[in-house]
């Protein structure tokens, strides 16, 4: 894939605020499909569309356990620009009030249902507002 190709998937994966929002969580650890469902109160199809976006940028990957599907941050084989977003992703947002009350509603919904089996993300942690750079 052509350079210019990789920086507009990435750029077209942040177009949108859940994603933005999808990404944040992953940022805590792995979740099922079912999570964010639940959290953004969108349908199952829309959630599985904007989590497409994700991996064809390289932002994110999938494991289909039984009926779920889990996503987690992409670690190999990501575009440059995709490695160098979630590189620097950690310290953005921090201090969002929409993506903490986003953050609450994942750990909410991960205490209320039970399709994880294995690695459940870490409760939310306090972060400082990063300097945009």
């Amino acid at each position: 894939m052509d350079e210019i190709k990789q920086l507009t998937q990435v750029m077209k994966a942040l177009s949108d605020p859940n994603r933005v929002r999808f990404l944040k969580a992953l940022e805590q650890g792995e979740w099922c499909v079912c999570h964010f469902q639940e959290a953004s109160g969108l349908a199952q199809p829309t959630v599985s569309r904007h989590m497409q976006v994700l991996e064809a940028a390289g932002l994110a990957a999938s494991e289909k356990r039984g009926q779920w599907v889990h996503y987690r941050l992409a670690r190999e084989g990501r575009s440059p620009y995709a490695a160098a977003l979630l590189r620097d992703l950690t310290g953005w947002l921090a201090g969002d009030a929409d993506i903490r009350a986003f953050l609450e509603r994942m750990h909410e919904s991960c205490g209320r249902r039970s399709c994880a089996e294995g690695r459940r993300p870490a409760a939310p942690r306090r972060q400082t507002a990063a300097k945009p750079r």
